[in-house]
């Protein structure tokens, strides 16, 4: 999060209050709100995916295949 924080809030505008994840009235999702939303949006094609799972099914591909990252990205 502290990553894609950096790339989403300049460094002057953030702090502990701001939120990355807002509706289209720029205001923070409510609790579980995000969670309901992906749930609901992948059980249209049979799915039950929370963003707990989602998070896990990226985080297993970034570690497998890691191996061709580096720090500035993929390698070529």
């Amino acid at each position: 999060m502290k990553f894609l924080r950096k790339q989403v809030i300049q460094e002057e505008f953030d702090s502990d209050e701001s939120k990355v994840f807002l509706n289209w009235e720029g205001r923070a999702f409510s609790t579980g709100e995000i969670n309901r939303r992906i749930k609901s949006f992948f059980k249209r094609y049979g799915y039950d995916l929370s963003v707990t799972r989602l998070r896990e099914i990226v985080a297993t591909h970034v570690e497998e295949t890691s191996k061709d990252l580096t720090n500035e990205g993929f390698s070529l």
